[in-house]
């Protein structure tokens, strides 16, 4: 979420600088660049070692299985891809990672800060139509008041636009995250032909063998995971902001 946020501010502060693209614009824009960022940075080979640690299957029951698994903590994970793999094994799946971390933000940024202004605007009118008549008696302007009233979005608004942002990405790339793990999950030394070799035919693989639906397979526990934790990043985003 550090580099996420950190690359997204760089990235919109260089657009508006040197291009002449509008706002929603700059904002898919810089979404995208900060979602390739942090899935190159930290995303992919994070998510390899968490596949191959998840994926592993042993019995509780029996300490031998236990104490003969592949897969400990993360360092030693890390070790045993390398050492077998080699170092490029930690990005396997870099282009469907990156393509749904990109799209993932694109969309997440694009679509907060629109609803966002939305809402900001609203409050303004609102504010315009409740304060105007009082200002004109008093001989006040009412631009000046609006910029001396700061219109923030309140934490519940924050929750429920980051939630609702947050849950469009997801609902678009399954079919990226899919062949993501599918790829990443793939043990292959160097004598083994690997059933999927990249995007492309991953997807018209796993369409083929287990239809259409299944490139949206997991979808619910990732909605259940990604909107109620952008919501709460969001709305700590909001708050961090006003604090400094």
């Amino acid at each position: 979420m550090a580099i996420r946020f950190v690359s997204f501010e760089h990235y919109r502060d260089v657009l508006k600088m040197r291009t002449p693209l509008g706002d929603d614009a700059t904002n898919f824009t810089s979404g995208l660049l900060c979602g390739l960022t942090e899935a190159i940075v930290i995303v992919t080979p994070a998510e390899v070692l968490k596949i191959r640690m998840q994926s592993q299957r042993h019995s509780m029951l029996d300490p031998i299985e236990v104490k003969g698994r592949k897969y400990g903590n993360v360092v030693q994970t890390a070790a045993t891809v390398i050492r077998e793999e080699g170092p490029s094994a930690l990005y396997k799946g870099i282009v469907p990672t990156m393509l749904r971390q990109g799209c993932n933000q694109a969309v997440n940024f694009a679509a907060y800060n629109a609803m966002k202004n939305y809402w900001l605007e609203r409050q303004r009118e609102q504010f315009s139509l409740q304060h105007d008549g009082s200002l004109k008696r008093d001989d006040v302007s009412l631009e000046e008041s609006q910029q001396t009233h700061q219109h923030q979005l309140s934490s519940t608004m924050s929750l429920l636009i980051g939630g609702v942002s947050g849950g469009l990405g997801p609902l678009v790339n399954n079919p990226l995250d899919v062949v993501k793990t599918r790829l990443q999950k793939q043990n292959i030394t160097k004598y083994d032909t690997p059933k999927y070799t990249g995007l492309i035919q991953a997807c018209f693989k796993i369409a083929n063998e287990e239809g259409m639906g299944a490139l949206w397979k997991g979808i619910t526990p990732r909605l259940m995971r990604i909107v109620p934790g952008q919501a709460i990043t969001f709305t700590t985003y909001e708050a961090v902001c006003r604090w400094l």
